[in-house]
């Protein structure tokens, strides 16, 4: 587990993105293996429903065509097992996926995220929850769309993290 910050945001991964974790990643959300929604926070889970108690979660946005294909919304199902109210606040306006992309590619993700119509989190607990922090700019970009909703506090909640968003984060 690693604590860190983005934009000011107290933070936490729970995994170092390596071949166990890229590999079950995969089977789970490359190929639908949705039984597995549950294996990423299972272990914590008594420890996270207690940090997070008044917390709504909102998750990174992941392609609608790609959940379509999927069967489900991936993040989504991950963080169920915490049993915290879900905003589905956040959605891709490009079916673009991270991983095609360059460093400088990821950086420009601000471009392609928006905050859904009638959302409204002011005064809200909120954490925002995605499965990989790489280079940190799909998590900045969501925070600073979230900071301008006015929620009374936000964390964040990674499942993973490479050994590359340790370069990019704003603090250790």
């Amino acid at each position: 587990m690693e604590h860190f910050k983005v934009l000011g945001v107290p933070s936490i991964s729970l995994f170092l993105y390596g071949d166990g974790v890229r590999s079950t990643l995969y089977a789970y959300k490359g190929c639908g293996d949705y039984e597995l929604k549950d294996a990423f926070f299972a272990y914590v889970a008594p420890i996270l429903k207690a940090k997070y108690r008044g917390y709504s979660v909102i998750c990174a946005p992941s392609g609608d065509k790609r959940n379509e294909e999927r069967g489900f919304v991936h993040v989504v199902e991950m963080v169920g097992i915490l049993g915290l109210p879900v905003i589905d606040a956040l959605q891709k306006t490009s079916e673009t996926k991270q991983t095609s992309l360059d460093f400088k590619g990821r950086q420009e993700v601000k471009d392609r995220i928006k905050i859904k119509d009638g959302i409204n989190i002011k005064g809200k607990k909120i954490l925002f929850v995605d499965d990989v922090y790489t280079t940190g700019a799909t998590a900045k970009a969501c925070i600073s769309l979230i900071k301008s909703l006015h929620p009374s506090k936000i964390k964040a909640l990674f499942m993973s993290k490479t050994s590359l968003g340790a370069k990019h984060g704003d603090s250790m």
